[in-house]
């Protein structure tokens, strides 16, 4: 029983640290490789209303995938005989990737604001931006339009 817990605290281990790199920047300071040397759009705006919010981790196949890994290996442990193990296989395969799934989506979630922005023209507009700080309401920003639209201090 000892050896199944060390195996999947190794296994939960190895599963977490890529789900970490896969939380892309979604702040207002977060660039891309290729936005450097890109000409972008700007407008100015004023922050009308701020409000947390919680943006969803993601959802790709590594967390399901590794996890069904994972458990699949668990569960062959399992069990006297051959049939047992493979039962137990499968069934640790099935858990494992759902348990997977559920862990790559709660590690890369993240806090954020949605910000109600007056632009120059009188338009009002909401962005969402996962800030660790939020900007204040009354503040004036500079909106950037490039592959993905943020604003920042002006």
């Amino acid at each position: 029983m000892a050896q199944i817990l060390t195996l999947i605290r190794t296994c939960a281990v190895a599963l977490v640290l890529p789900l970490l790199g896969c939380a892309s920047g979604l702040g207002g300071d977060d660039y891309k490789r290729a936005d450097v040397g890109r000409v972008q759009r700007v407008e100015d705006g004023v922050i009308e209303r701020v409000r947390p919010v919680r943006i969803e981790g993601t959802k790709t196949v590594i967390g399901p995938a590794t996890g069904a890994v994972i458990g699949g290996v668990a569960g062959s442990t399992i069990g006297g005989g051959d049939e047992e193990r493979t039962i137990m296989a499968i069934a640790g395969a099935v858990l494992g990737g759902l348990a997977g799934g559920a862990v790559e989506e709660g590690v890369t979630r993240r806090s954020g604001f949605a910000y109600t922005i007056r632009k120059s023209d009188g338009q009002l507009v909401t962005l969402v931006q996962a800030d660790a700080t939020p900007l204040a309401p009354g503040q004036r920003v500079t909106i950037e339009y490039g592959e993905r639209v943020r604003i920042a201090p002006r």
